[in-house]
């Protein structure tokens, strides 16, 4: 891919998981966002707005990367590497997702590709890759080559890979 079918996308700050809460309005359930994550929506838009700059919404197949850095908490002990408490990882995407929604992509159902990653930082923000794909070949190329350099590295280190 050419530096011009990919768009990164940095959104300072800390992150702000996809919470609803329930309310009643004329007599008919529903779900909102609260207003922490109707404030981080917000945010993201904007980013994402700016690093668009002015161009319009991607179209077709897109693969999604998203790495969320947190703060280590200072209580954590020292063998803990990687945050591995809530929030979960899919509310991150849920909330990056709908914020796109109209100003990166149409629709996120083109999104036929998606990782995402929690770690441990110095600065908290999320960093989020987006790429068009240009075939289903492009795809299972990538897989291929991502299982190769796992059973490479399984193999320095001597540990069986799961199945």
């Amino acid at each position: 891919m050419d530096s011009a079918s990919r768009l990164r996308i940095i959104i300072p700050g800390p992150a702000t998981p996809e919470r609803k809460r329930s309310r009643v309005i004329n007599g008919h359930a529903g779900r909102s966002d609260t207003p922490e994550a109707k404030s981080y929506k917000n945010h993201v838009k904007a980013c994402a707005a700016a690093a668009m700059d002015g161009r319009a919404p991607l179209e077709g197949p897109l693969a999604l990367e998203v790495v969320v850095y947190r703060l280590r908490p200072k209580s954590a002990p020292k063998r803990v590497t990687l945050p591995i408490t809530k929030p979960d990882v899919d509310n991150y995407i849920k909330i990056l997702s709908d914020s796109f929604t109209g100003i990166v992509w149409r629709d996120d159902a083109q999104i036929v590709r998606l990782r995402a990653t929690k770690l441990f930082a110095e600065t908290c923000r999320v960093e989020a890759l987006i790429s068009t794909v240009d075939s289903p070949e492009e795809l299972r190329e990538e897989e291929w080559r991502e299982e190769q350099a796992r059973e490479a590295a399984a193999a320095e280190s001597n540990v069986p890979l799961a199945m």
